[in-house]
């Protein structure tokens, strides 16, 4: 790459794909937030609730990869979104939020619709240069 840029080259941003994140499910699927090939910076967001009445809080594990089946997968945390209030099976309206930045760092976190409330115990730091990387050895 030469040292002299234009100057529509002079703003330009280079952005890295990544691999498929998402979280595991009651019945031990993956739901992919964030599909292979996205480009980062990005930021996703998608709607879960509640899978029985009057449940408290769930939990449950963020994975990486490209098979559905999480036990075939990679998992990179714990995702617990603080505790719902006590309603029927599918009312609750969480918001789980997958942002991940320019640095390749994915912040998760969680928000409760009615409440108006963001999981603070629900953020997952992660350095995507370090799964890339593994990927890339034929690691995972």
């Amino acid at each position: 790459m030469s040292a002299d840029r234009s100057e529509d080259e002079k703003d330009m941003v280079l952005f890295d794909a990544i691999l498929s994140l998402g979280l595991e499910m009651a019945n031990g699927m993956m739901t992919a937030q964030t599909r292979r090939n996205t480009a980062t910076p990005v930021k996703q967001i998608q709607i879960f609730t509640t899978y029985s009445d009057n449940q408290l809080s769930g939990l449950s594990q963020l994975h990486e990869g490209e098979c559905t089946i999480t036990r075939d997968k990679k998992s990179l945390g714990r995702f617990k979104p603080s505790s719902f209030p006590p309603a029927s099976f599918g009312v609750p309206q969480n918001q789980v939020i997958f942002d991940i930045d320019v640095f390749r760092m994915l912040n998760t976190s969680a928000a409760d619709e009615a409440r108006s409330v963001i999981s603070r115990s629900a953020l997952i730091k992660r350095d995507m240069r370090q799964l890339l990387s593994l990927e890339g050895e034929g690691v995972g």
